[in-house]
């Protein structure tokens, strides 16, 4: 039989909905690195073009596999009221650049005093929005986007993004990503469609399609965010 009592009930997580507004460059590694460990001269500019494109992909690839930013960049998240603490998952989270709401008596979209709140790094390189002890949000309009938040994540890649705060590109994850350039330089869809023999091991360790190697993906291992869902 089913309990008579109160039930406990959880209000669900607040989910931000993100915006890329803005990014810096957008090669994560620069041309000559890719000619160096490709074993091209890098006074060959000829495939220049192509390798920028593999650059592209790769990082894209990696990004979506890990849910994190290889460049910086610059997202405006929305939601439709303030909480106490709101979860910050774009990563390496680097800072809030700017927070506002929509103001419930008159619609302008207004700053939030910044002295009310706090904006930190936490677990997994992502950041967290605390609202401060015994302070009070503003109130918001009754709208999806009714909050605002601007937000930096990112590795550095240029100097510029270093001077703005954004933490040096790990080296696995650069080694990870000219190793999938690699493969992809070396896997052009071009083979001659002709049957190879195909051995168990290769069988067991397949990549499934991934345009990433499984040694760059040891790589980026404990860069992949991970999460649990109940």
């Amino acid at each position: 039989m089913f309990s008579a009592r109160p039930q406990l009930s959880i209000a669900p997580a607040a989910i931000v909905s993100w915006k890329k507004v803005s990014q810096g460059d957008p090669l994560a590694v620069s041309l000559d690195d890719v000619k160096t460990f490709v074993n091209r001269p890098i006074e060959d500019t000829f495939w220049d073009a192509e390798y920028t494109t593999f650059i592209k992909v790769a990082a894209a690839e990696i990004e979506r596999v890990a849910r994190i930013d290889l460049t910086a960049k610059t997202w405006v998240g929305t939601l439709p009221q303030f909480y106490d603490r709101i979860a910050l998952n774009k990563r390496p989270f680097v800072t809030v650049d700017r927070l506002q709401y929509v103001a419930a008596a008159t619609g302008e979209i207004l700053d939030v005093d910044a002295t009310i709140y706090q904006a930190l790094p936490m677990h997994q390189l992502c950041g967290m929005l605390f609202l401060g002890d015994g302070l009070r949000w503003p109130n918001t309009a009754l709208r999806m986007d009714a909050v605002r938040i601007t937000v930096k994540s990112g590795f550095a890649v240029t100097k510029t993004d270093e001077a703005a705060g954004y933490p040096d590109l790990p080296d696995e994850i650069k080694h990870a990503l000219l190793m999938t350039i690699a493969a992809m330089d070396n896997k052009r869809g071009d083979d001659t469609g002709g049957v190879r023999a195909t051995t168990v091991y290769a069988m067991k360790n397949a990549r499934g399609g991934s345009l990433i190697p499984p040694e760059a993906k040891s790589l980026i291992a404990d860069y992949v965010y991970r999460w649990v869902t109940a």
